[in-house]
């Protein structure tokens, strides 16, 4: 927070200050000259002053620096130069740069500033000195520039100038460079800190390093004292990252404080603090047998008793619990007695590392554990004995070292309807509305004995009953709040209690705090089970609701199944017919490509229009994208496709004239609006089967060619190995070079809806096809296309290469190229010639023994789109801004040629 409120008030400082300031580095001033709006004075007339002057190699930044060299002069001369008047905002500094010579002619030279004018010689009294650079502060080499830099607070809101000032009258020389008057660059803190070593009287620390920062500070003491408060130990480390901390106490805790010092008087904020401790006794609770007794509190009643703990110096007792998967290391014992009339107590853990404790219980040293809990600051443990002393073994996860307070206290009592035999009987409501609701909590709820048979973790369950009106009823969860934790999520199950809370049967459970329960019997009382979805450490309160849904739709049966008119091709739009599935019911009718057990189904019917053989089904709206359908030829009929989530399916083989039963529902149990149409399928391309294949010619580069998978079909081939062939595929046929080598690939083509191929490639014929390969991506996940290269073929054979869309379910262009794959792309015929990365996200790396003349990228269309003529052994080659894919390099190195294939990310 101290970091972001002083950069604020930097930024507003330099907003709001009528701000003139800015790096003077004399480079626009003539050289015999002072900046525009200075002044300067010179009580000799033989004295030049202060000018601006040009000498290579002599100006700290740029070529131009403001001097006052030494000449020989009748007398001695004192001679000032006085800056511009500039506006100081709040967290401002002044800084240059200076260096000076000959030392043994030294009289004088020195800064100053003045808030009054700009005339030393008139208002002498005005101008306040800041330093004096003597030769016992000259840099020790004359060409050596050095920084100065002060704080400007005090000035804060007013008009300064500033002067330098020179006395001499023979060879004394001074220098200035990069002059400034502005806000403080923000000062960065170093990210981390760490404890790299420790010892009975030292810790060893290290920090990350902050760039252009040199000297840091370094601030210790006990744990929680502040670094800032007056006396605090402090120490400057100069030009390291890193330093020993000796003279400590043994066993005792440190923290550990680190900032930037990015000048004297500007520092960052502290980075901090790491806790550790210097290497002393382990604590008498480090094994069971030396346990501390901890009290018990009443319910919120531990505050102000906790115990404060460390487990630095402590050491794996070697009992090792089921909930610690790792080993335990670092841990301490606790013995605690439950009170009388109690059953349990509650383990509250808090400070740093407070929600790191793990913890398990035990009934003895070296008995039984009773519970392991994972890391929490609350942990409660139930079903305890009244007045029985428990031993409580805690550890911070992942071998962590630290602080932490530990307090016990009684436990909080449990809901009413915390188990099935307490369950709150609810108000169904009448209508389609949630008029009535019951409010609740699942806050220190405990496990039921009804089996774990829902999803999630019901560890936290309370329990609902209602009588069913009807034979489905919706139940729902609302205004759910995080009592603890932050998780909203919760599940639930209802159950059949015909035979009461000790024989209760699943119906059904549900994560979404929404479901509608199906097959009811009236009159019968179901309970419902509710719980957080994760663990007890997240407790919500919430309302539930019973209510009763309107009838399903009139096409809930098959036997009740909707007409839908088959439309011309694209003449469907405007016609469609809305449908809606949230209270559809589940037919039993499962056809062969619904895994999850359809749910949610509706149904309809259509004609075949005469002299057709196909309709493409299309559906949209909100859910129109998640619909699967099956089709059959009659109502409990032969089932003669199905076909998973898609917006438009295409049914083919159909029969003219024949009517045919379609099933749409949503995949996974989902329910929603969508609206359905079907159309005649436009007639698919030539090479949708093999007889058809379109012949790809070879060439000796990649060069693509576009074609669509747009109202594509199954062949009827049997389905490859990969890809995830779902149907619509093309087929090309490619003669084999005279090399006998070939390779296929598809690529990505602009706008097109279409990202991910699979590739097949069969010799023989049509009739009598074998598969030689499958591919599914070139370079997954970078290149999702396809790629198969074929060698030792013979030439002249006909292969024939079979592409498709990955799921059949995007439509659009594709590229595809066939070239003869023995010139390899991947060779490197020249020696000591390194290219990388690859791929590569924005910059390849071009490497040779000898010059490298050119450098030229295509695209895997063939299209140059880079060239160069680097004419060095090393280049960095910019291609960020060109998109990702594939692309071929050639390069040529002293007069020899060779090419290399690239994948940019």
């Amino acid at each position: 927070m101290r970091k972001i409120i002083f950069l604020l008030t930097i930024l507003i400082a330099a907003i709001s200050s009528n701000l003139t300031a800015q790096v003077e580095g004399f480079e626009s001033t003539a050289v015999g000259s002072i900046p525009t709006d200075w002044v300067k004075y010179q009580s000799e007339s033989d004295d030049s002053g202060f000018l601006v002057k040009n000498e290579t190699g002599y100006a700290y930044q740029g070529n131009n620096y403001l001097a006052h060299e030494g000449v020989d002069l009748n007398a001695v001369s004192t001679s000032w130069v006085v800056s511009k008047a500039y506006h100081v905002g709040s967290a401002y500094e002044l800084s240059f740069y200076w260096r000076g010579r000959w030392s043994s002619a030294y009289n004088f030279t020195a800064v100053y500033i003045s808030t009054g004018s700009n005339d030393p010689v008139a208002n002498p009294s005005d101008f306040t000195e800041l330093k004096e650079f003597s030769p016992a502060n000259y840099p020790n080499n004359w060409l050596q520039w050095k920084e100065e830099q002060y704080d400007l607070s005090a000035y804060a809101n007013q008009d300064i100038y500033v002067a330098f000032k020179y006395v001499g009258d023979h060879a004394h020389d001074f220098y200035l460079d990069e002059f400034n008057v502005a806000a403080m660059p923000f000062c960065d803190n170093p990210d981390t800190i760490e404890i790299t070593n420790r010892g009975t009287d030292f810790l060893d620390v290290s920090w990350t390093a902050v760039t252009g920062v040199e000297n840091y500070e370094i601030s210790w003491g006990p744990s929680g004292f502040d670094p800032d408060a007056s006396g605090a130990n402090a120490q400057t480390v100069n030009g390291a990252t890193n330093f020993h901390l000796d003279g400590l106490t043994a066993g005792t805790v440190y923290d550990v404080y680190v900032r930037s010092q990015c000048s004297s008087f500007n520092y960052s904020y502290w980075t901090g603090p790491v806790t550790n401790a210097t290497v002393g006794p382990a604590p008498a609770n480090d094994i069971c047998s030396g346990a501390i007794n901890l009290d018990v509190y009443p319910l919120n009643g531990g505050t102000g008793h906790e115990l404060q703990q460390n487990t630095f110096n402590t050491t794996d007792s070697g009992v090792h619990s089921s909930c610690d998967d790792i080993g335990t290391n670092l841990d301490l014992w606790y013995t605690v007695t439950v009170p009388t009339g109690e059953t349990g107590f509650t383990i509250i853990t808090s400070g740093d590392k407070g929600d790191n404790i793990e913890a398990a219980i035990y009934d003895g040293c070296g008995g039984n554990e009773i519970e392991c809990f994972a890391s929490s600051n609350s942990k409660t443990v139930r079903n305890l004995t009244a007045g029985q002393t428990y031993y409580v073994q805690v550890w911070l996860d992942d071998f962590n070292s630290g602080i932490f307070d530990i307090v016990i206290e009684k436990l909080p009592p449990t809901p009413a309807n915390d188990d099935c035999d307490g369950a709150i009987a609810l108000t169904v409501n009448t209508d389609n509305t949630c008029t009535t609701v019951t409010h609740s909590s699942n806050l220190n709820a405990t496990p039921s004995s009804q089996p774990d048979d829902v999803t999630g973790t019901p560890n936290n369950d309370v329990w609902f009953s209602f009588v069913a009106t009807d034979t489905r009823h919706e139940i729902s969860l609302l205004n759910i709040t995080p009592i603890t934790g932050t998780s909203t999520d919760m599940g639930m199950g209802i159950y059949d209690g015909t035979n009461g809370c000790s024989n209760l049967t699943l119906v059904q459970d549900s994560d979404p705090e929404s479901m509608i329960a199906y097959g009811l019997t009236i009159g019968t009382t179901y309970y419902i089970r509710v719980y957080g979805w994760y663990d007890n450490t997240n407790a919500q309160e919430f309302d539930i609701c019973v209510k009763t849904i309107p009838p399903p739709p009139a096409n809930d049966l098959c036997n009740n199944a909707i007409n839908l008119t088959v439309y011309d091709i694209n003449a469907s739009i405007g016609n469609e017919t809305p449908a809606d599935t949230e209270y559809a019911n589940d037919s039993g009718n499962h056809p062969s490509c619904d895994d999850t057990g359809i749910n949610l189904d509706l149904w309809y019917t259509f004609t075949v229009p005469a002299g057709e053989t196909m309709v493409t089904v299309k559906t949209g709206g909100d859910k129109g994208d998640k619909i699967e359908a099956a089709l059959y030829d009659s109502c409990g009929g032969n089932e003669i496709d199905c076909q998973n989530n898609s917006s438009s399916k295409i049914f083919s083989g159909l029969t003219a004239g024949n009517t045919y039963i379609l099933q749409v529902w949503h995949d996974n149990f989902n329910a929603g609006e969508f609206n359905i149409a079907i159309e005649k399928t436009p007639n698919a391309p030539i090479n949708d089967i093999c007889s058809g294949a379109v012949v790809l010619p070879v060439t000796n580069s990649c060069s693509p060619m576009s074609v669509s998978n747009l109202n594509t079909t199954d062949s009827g081939v049997p389905s490859p190995s990969c890809g995830y062939y779902q149907g619509g595929d093309l087929w090309f046929s490619v003669t084999i070079p005279s090399s006998g080598s070939v390779s296929v690939e598809t690529s990505q083509i602009a706008n097109s809806a279409v990202s991910d191929t699979g590739m097949a490639a069969y010799e023989g014929d049509c009739s009598n096809l074998t598969l030689l390969e499958c591919n599914d991506d070139i370079d997954y996940p970078n290149n999702t296309f396809s790629q198969i290269q074929l060698t030792g073929r013979t030439p002249g054979e006909i292969v024939y290469f079979r592409i498709w869309e990955y799921g059949n379910d995007s439509f659009g262009d594709i590229g595809i190229c066939a070239h003869d794959s023995s010139v390899s792309l991947a060779e490197n015929t020249i020696e000591g010639l390194k290219f990388y990365p690859n791929p590569i996200q924005n910059v390849l790396n071009i490497e040779a023994q000898k010059t490298i003349q050119t450098v030229k990228i295509y695209s895997i269309s063939g299209q140059e789109v880079l060239s160069l003529k680097p004419n060095t052994n090393r280049q960095q080659i910019d291609m960020s801004h060109l998109s990702n894919g594939i692309y071929f390099v050639k390069v040529q190195v002293n007069k020899q040629l060779t090419a290399f294939k690239v994948v940019k990310k």
